[in-house]
Parts: C-alpha cells; structure tokens; sequence
C-alpha cells in the first residue's frame, strides 16, 4: 500500500530540503508545528518564518518561508545575527528582514519576540508602515515605555493600542487581528493569554505594502532590540489566539520560556 502525502507533508518537506535541515530535533518541532496548523484547518492560509537557527537556513542572507499559502521568502539586511531563540537584531542599525509579501485588506498576525527597550529607537518586531504618506498599514512591536503596541497607520494619524508593559528582555506571544475592508479600521492586540485590547478609526486607503520583519519600514531608529524566534501571517480575519500560542510553545517554541 503506498501512503500519499498531504499537501502540508510535501510543503514541510520542500522547506527542509530548501534549509538543509537533518538533525532530528528541529525536524520534528517543524512537521508537528505544521501538523498542528494543519489540523485547525490554517495551512493554506498561513506563512511563516520560524527564525531560530536550528530551524531555518545555517548559512546565507535568505531566511526560508513555511505554509501553504506560498513561498515568501525574506531578505537579510545589515547583518542581524543567527541566534538560539530567534534572529537578534540590534536597536536602531536598520537591520531588518525584507518579504515579497503584502497583506490582503483582512488579516491576523502571530508573533513570539523578545524585545529590550534601549536608546531612542521603538522596537519594531514587524511591519508594512511605507516610509512616506500615504501612510496606511501597521507596525507591531514595544514602545520607548515598555508597552508593547500595534498602531495601525493612515496619513500620519494612528490608532495606537497597547495592552501591557513587559518585562525587557522577556519572550512573549503577540496576536494581532487587523481589517483595512472598510472606512472603520480594526485593530486588535493580545499579549500572550490576556484578552484582547480592541481600537477603531476611520481611514482612508488601502496602500499596504510587504511586510518587513524586524522593522517596520528600514527605518535606523525603529530596528528591533532582541531576538525574534518567529512571526506568521494568516489569511483570515480571526484566529484562536490561545490554540496557536499553545501549538508554538509545544513545538518550534520548545524550550524557550513564555508566560
């Protein structure tokens, strides 16, 4: 009897090939990370870049993309550094990872990150903010306070939520859920397990631009502080925040302490 694989199996396989990943370990963390996706029904609606060494790409400026939704594969820049728990980038350096993708209207975003508030740089753990007006898009990571936030951007004018001060140099999960579909733009954030903090605001444009991970539009004073083990786009207008933070933290989140 021959088993014929499922289109996550055959995506999870490329992806290991494409990183030359062999040892067991990491190899395992990826297939039950992306069984798990698979099994709430997310697969074909998310992409994904586990950044911790062991489980992208040892060598080179290109950090490997995992879903189904399709390859967008991200461009190092200014040399942020291969770590353990994620892919360390240095505060206000203008390091930062380049995608090819841009969001739909609709969308949520998942992130595990570590963050260390220093000099006068906001850490930007990701975002699609262009550098100049019209401004519309978003930036998810810690303010010069401590609080992490999710402003979401039009002509310079924010809607600017956060739920809570972390602890620096802390590992926390971050959901977001964003719409861009009508005049009223949505934007929530949790952090890890709380409940969501909710803002509204009237906007104007839909000019969205590719994600960039670990800035939010290469912009020398917003460049993470800390490492960044992962970030995930979904394809959907909402999630269960509390499922996927328990998948990662079971699986490519292994070993790494989270609240």
């Amino acid at each position: 009897m021959v088993r014929s694989s499922n289109k996550w199996e055959l995506d999870v396989q490329g992806y290991l090939n494409l990183c030359n990943i062999s040892a067991e370990t990491p190899r395992k963390q990826i297939r039950d990370f992306a069984s798990g996706i698979n099994a709430l029904g997310l697969w074909n609606n998310m992409v994904c870049w586990p950044l911790r060494s062991a489980q992208n790409a040892a060598t080179g400026n290109t950090m490997f993309s995992l879903g189904g939704l399709g390859a967008f594969n991200g461009a190092m820049a200014n040399t942020p550094t291969r770590g353990a728990d994620g892919m360390v980038f240095t505060n206000e350096t203008n390091q930062h990872i380049a995608t090819a993708l841009t969001p739909a209207l609709d969308h949520c975003i998942f992130a595990a990150t570590q963050c260390n508030a220093e000099g006068a740089g906001v850490n930007v753990v990701a975002g699609t903010r262009p550098v100049g007006p019209p401004e519309q898009g978003w930036s998810l990571g810690q303010s010069w306070s401590g609080v992490f936030r999710l402003p979401i951007w039009s002509d310079s004018t924010l809607d600017n939520i956060g739920p809570a001060a972390i602890t620096n140099g802390s590992f926390n999960t971050l959901y977001g859920r964003l719409s861009f579909s009508t005049a009223t733009k949505l934007t929530g954030l949790t952090l890890n397990a709380g409940s969501e903090t909710v803002a509204t605001g009237a906007r104007t444009g839909t000019n969205l631009v590719a994600i960039t991970l670990g800035n939010q539009n290469t912009a020398t004073n917003s460049s993470l502080g800390g490492a960044l083990p992962f970030f995930a786009y979904f394809a959907a207008s909402t999630l269960d925040n509390v499922a996927l933070r328990n998948l990662y933290k079971e699986t490519l989140g292994t070993g790494i302490t989270f609240p």
